[in-house]
């Protein structure tokens, strides 16, 4: 279990990193690009799509780093830490993105298109695997008496 302690750690340290960062992406399109005010409407959406789409990245880590529970298999805790990956590696991307792809003002933004599709499938797999360690944990028993209040 001391891994996944690890896992649990540098999910909630990466998301508080990407919600710091996220924070400085807004005070960048604010300082440096004026708020946006002014700009052609096509580069204002996917600066400001960025910006929050740094925001969801950061926000899955710090729910997965304090909520996730291992589980009990050894497959599925395999399926939990590839989910945990494409959920890590995102935030890199869209990072990226902000201050390489959006600037270009191209429609097709090929990182932030796989950060996207990675924080889809790596939520995936941890719901999968999240569905698979709530139907193994046992149904509690209730005694009479509490069944009777």
């Amino acid at each position: 279990m001391r891994d996944w302690s690890k896992l649990k750690w540098l999910h909630l340290v990466v998301g508080v990193f990407v919600l710091l960062a996220f924070l400085g992406t807004g005070q960048f399109m604010d300082r440096r690009l004026d708020h946006l005010v002014g700009m052609p409407d096509a580069p204002r959406a996917l600066y400001r799509s960025s910006h929050i789409y740094i925001l969801f990245s950061g926000l899955l880590n710090l729910v997965l780093g304090t909520y996730v529970t291992p589980s009990g298999s050894p497959v599925g805790r395999l399926v939990q830490y590839l989910g945990s990956a494409l959920l890590l590696a995102p935030a890199g991307l869209f990072l990226y993105g902000f201050f390489v792809e959006t600037p270009l003002a191209l429609i097709e933004r090929p990182m932030i298109r796989r950060g996207i599709y990675w924080s889809l499938y790596g939520a995936l797999l941890h719901g999968v695997a999240g569905l698979a360690v709530r139907e193994a944990r046992p149904e509690p028993v209730h005694s009479k008496e509490e069944v009777s209040t």
